[in-house]
């Protein structure tokens, strides 16, 4: 089954809880993290990563100093010496989610605000575009965002990233909380969530059946606490 952790970033990081979280990923991290010119977005990435590291320890009891990433040729990460887990990580404004499976999974959230749908033409295919017009004026904005999410938590799920052209495939909504996509190649299920009132969310994997039906919240304080 797959399990989706979903967090809220709703205090700021003092220097002291910062300095020490920062010990408890790697240096690889360490140096991206320093990189970052807004302070929010570091700790959202930091927090991301210890979402995930948590799962880790308590799943298979690995230490979480031995926890070790490796990376494909399009950039997707996943655990050393753990095969069969596969994860991924997005956040968005305040929010980060984090999914776990036992096949490759992608997953995607977005806060839904106000946006020229113009750009649906440059992203969307044929048939995507013309699904969303057919939504009537209060419906088009979220349909989109189910959309967007949707087609980058398959993008994630299939491991390469932006290379493949977001309109080089089409969502199918087959019922109002799942999807399917179809490519040519792979068929892959999706599932849409709500994170509040004004976040899409989506999730995708090869298992139709897989998708748990409630996301697993946890306060930001909470897992600072496992590691310091």
């Amino acid at each position: 089954m797959i399990e989706i952790v979903a967090s809220r970033l709703t205090n700021q990081l003092t220097h002291y809880e910062w300095e020490n979280l920062l010990l408890c990923v790697d240096e690889n991290k360490q140096d991206r993290l320093k990189c970052f010119v807004k302070w929010e977005d570091a700790q959202r990435s930091l927090l991301g990563d210890l979402m995930l590291r948590s799962v880790v320890v308590k799943t298979f009891g690995m230490p979480n100093n031995e926890i070790q990433f490796m990376y494909n040729d399009y950039g997707k990460p996943s655990v050393k010496n753990l095969d069969g887990f596969h994860f991924n990580i997005s956040h968005s404004e305040n929010w980060i989610v984090c999914a776990v499976h036992d096949e490759p999974i992608g997953i995607d959230i977005e806060k839904v605000v106000p946006i020229d749908l113009e750009i649906a033409k440059q992203f969307f295919s044929e048939s995507e575009y013309k699904s969303l017009l057919e939504k009537d004026k209060w419906e088009k904005i979220s349909y989109f965002y189910k959309l967007w999410t949707a087609k980058e938590s398959y993008v994630k799920a299939v491991g390469k990233g932006l290379s493949i052209p977001l309109n080089s495939f089409s969502v199918k909504q087959l019922y109002e909380e799942k999807s399917i996509v179809l490519d040519g190649e792979n068929v892959l299920f999706l599932k849409h969530y709500s994170l509040g009132q004004n976040y899409k969310l989506s999730v995708c994997s090869k298992k139709k059946y897989d998708f748990p039906n409630t996301i697993i919240k946890k306060n930001a304080s909470e897992i600072y606490r496992e590691f310091i």
